[in-house]
């Protein structure tokens, strides 16, 4: 399972595009917090060599999480990643850059997402009959 926040995103969808590879394999899914806009003009000079954000699909089940308030990427962009990637999107009503500078210290409900796309890619593993292969993985990883 991969967990990446902001430039982290990012830096997931570009490691994904690798696609069919071992490594692209093992991953069981993704939550992806928040995720930088690093095409935007008032983007930081340090994030603009990870543009173009990739649009491919990731290889995986995802879930990208997201606020109408954040100063890294609109809400439309946000969505527009998450569509592009093939996640699920939830966004959160004025949640900042969900970070500890916006209250989010010990983020409870963000525990409740990774369970929700644990569950998500425990089904889809037994929809495919590779339920005990992927067993093995997840603990290995």
């Amino acid at each position: 399972m991969l967990i990446g926040h902001s430039l982290g995103c990012i830096a997931i969808a570009h490691w994904a595009q690798q696609r069919e590879t071992d490594n692209t394999r093992k991953v069981i899914g993704a939550l992806l917090v928040a995720p930088a806009d690093v095409e935007r003009d008032s983007a930081l000079p340090e994030l603009v060599p990870f543009a173009p954000i990739p649009r491919l699909t990731l290889p995986f089940t995802s879930l990208v999480v997201g606020s109408t308030n954040d100063y890294a990427a609109s809400q439309d962009r946000t969505v527009s990643f998450a569509l592009s990637w093939g996640a699920e999107v939830a966004l959160l009503n004025n949640a900042g850059h969900i970070n500890a500078e916006a209250g989010y210290e010990e983020w409870k409900s963000g525990f409740a997402w990774l369970y929700r796309l644990l569950q998500a890619s425990e089904t889809l593993d037994e929809r495919e009959n590779n339920s005990s292969c992927n067993r093995d993985v997840r603990m290995a990883i």
